[in-house]
């Protein structure tokens, strides 16, 4: 079985934060780039899954070199091969287009990826690569088996205390749930023979006016980043829910 696993390389911390030029990103300053925990999680099942029935784990992850060590992490947990796809991180469509085009140069079975990352927190960027890729893929995977002639059985998370059990052929993408693993300890001696290793590196062409999303549309502007205010005044919002709405743009709008 060939899984492919998507990585995020996020801050540890957060310096400077502030709209890009661009519109279309946050730019900020931070000692550390850390794996993004959900997408450990999807890298767990992937593991679990090659334990249990064989084959091949690839990581791949879009960011600017510094993001290495989130893959030698990645290898030293397990992984077979990683690619590193040279790119910016920015709206969830550019994301999408840079992990399509090389997912469309492997060979795979199944792709896992984490529910949301901890910066951008969009829960956008696996669904959207599913649809690039035409393949079918479930949101809030909390457990996955694989079924008789090249189906995946998957539980998947509805909210409520309710969950709901698919039968989906392969290729498939899952976006995994936290939690449905305990996360293994990456021992200092296999993350030095990680750091010896090459990693594998993609350049992809910026996407052209028509290869923005699936519409062919420009992903969404960041307006501003900031602080809340702490205050301890408590407003209980009652009404309509088109006028809870607009109260609480309002209210929004004037945290500015």
């Amino acid at each position: 079985m060939k899984i492919v696993v998507c990585i995020k390389a996020v801050p540890g911390i957060v310096l400077g934060a502030k709209v890009a030029g661009s519109g279309d990103g946050i730019e900020y300053r931070t000692p550390s780039l850390i794996a993004n925990e959900p997408d450990e999680y999807a890298l767990e099942e992937a593991l679990a899954l090659r334990g249990k029935h064989g084959g091949q784990v690839t990581a791949v992850s879009v960011g600017p070199v510094q993001s290495e060590e989130v893959l030698r992490s990645a290898l030293a947990k397990g992984a077979d091969r990683v690619i590193r796809v040279d790119g910016k991180n920015s709206h969830p469509d550019r994301t999408s287009f840079f992990l399509a085009h090389v997912v469309r140069g492997l060979e795979f079975d199944l792709i896992l990826a984490g529910m949301e990352s901890w910066d951008n927190m969009s829960s956008q960027v696996a669904i959207a690569l599913g649809s690039r890729l035409g393949i079918p893929f479930v949101f809030g995977a909390t457990s996955m088996a694989l079924g008789p002639e090249r189906t995946i059985v998957v539980t998947k998370e509805l909210g409520g205390g309710r969950n709901q059990v698919l039968e989906i052929g392969l290729p498939a993408l899952l976006c995994t749930q936290t939690g449905t693993r305990r996360l293994s300890h990456v021992p200092f001696a296999k993350l030095v023979q990680a750091r010896r290793r090459p990693i594998e590196c993609v350049a992809v062409r910026e996407p052209g006016p028509g290869q923005q999303g699936p519409a062919g549309k420009q992903g969404p502007s960041i307006v501003d980043v900031f602080t809340p205010r702490r205050t301890h005044a408590i407003e209980m919002l009652a009404g309509a829910p088109g006028e809870v709405a607009r109260r609480v743009a309002e209210i929004i709008e004037g945290a500015r």
